[in-house]
């Protein structure tokens, strides 16, 4: 068995390709079923971004806006459901989150500095050397500089 890749629900596709490309600067690889699936390469890592549910804080926040196809689980439709789903959790900080991508850096100032000129808005830490972030659907990431592990 070997990793393949991440995989990304993501609401706003075209939101999402100006932050991974732009910001990021990781480089598309390819586009699917008419630019709504991106696929992109980051520091050796394939990232797979494709039409999803958005990300939940409180179940309150989820509405059901497609009850009578339930069960019509087309995976390029964003608004199918499972009944008794209530949508990804999203933890409101980093450590609440179900899961983070972590990147890597050799100079994490640098780094931080080029990202808050793209528009990155750091959300705290997790511990000295580690900071963290989130794209335009919420998903988390941690930037780091591994020689502090």
């Amino acid at each position: 068995m070997r990793f393949g890749h991440v995989e990304l629900f993501i609401q706003d596709i075209a939101a999402a390709r100006v932050f991974y490309e732009q910001v990021l600067g990781a480089v598309l690889v390819s586009e699917q079923a008419e630019g709504r699936i991106l696929w992109f390469e980051l520091g050796g890592m394939e990232i797979l971004l494709r039409p999803g549910r958005p990300v939940v804080t409180n179940a309150d926040d989820v509405a059901d806006t497609n009850a009578d196809d339930a069960t019509d689980m087309n995976p390029d439709d964003a608004t199918d459901t499972i009944p008794g789903d209530t949508g990804r959790r999203a933890g409101q900080t980093y450590r609440d989150s179900l899961s983070a991508l972590v990147l890597y850096t050799d100079d994490l100032a640098a780094e931080a500095a080029r990202l808050r000129g793209r528009g990155v808005r750091f959300e705290g830490d997790d511990g000295p050397g580690c900071l963290t972030f989130r794209d335009p659907d919420g998903n988390w990431f941690q930037l780091t500089d591994p020689s502090g592990h």
